[in-house]
């Protein structure tokens, strides 16, 4: 990140972005037959998020990790070039790096 930026909330920034990746993969029109009636059968959930040294610093740097559902039949590749998409387009817009 640059300077004074908290990379936390970075993180959270990224994970937004993903959420909205989420729910495209929820739309009807991407649906798997097998989920038909299921209000949102495929879920992203941000379950580990790590750094900070102390509580009044601010943290350059952040990591984090999700559970990624996606649909069966799918392609892993392509759920990495989603999520890789996604997070890469995020960052610019936002001037973070990421590792």
């Amino acid at each position: 990140t640059s300077a004074g930026s908290n990379a936390i909330e970075g993180a959270f920034s990224l994970f937004a972005a993903l959420k909205v990746l989420e729910e495209k993969y929820n739309e009807p029109s991407n649906r798997h037959a097998v989920y038909e009636g299921i209000d949102h059968p495929v879920n992203f959930n941000l379950g580990k998020i790590e750094e900070g040294n102390w509580a009044s610093s601010v943290p350059s740097s952040c990591r984090f990790e999700a559970r990624v559902g996606f649909w069966p039949g799918i392609k892993i590749e392509d759920v990495k070039r989603d999520i890789e998409s996604t997070l890469n387009d995020e960052a610019n817009k936002l001037g973070l790096g990421l590792e």
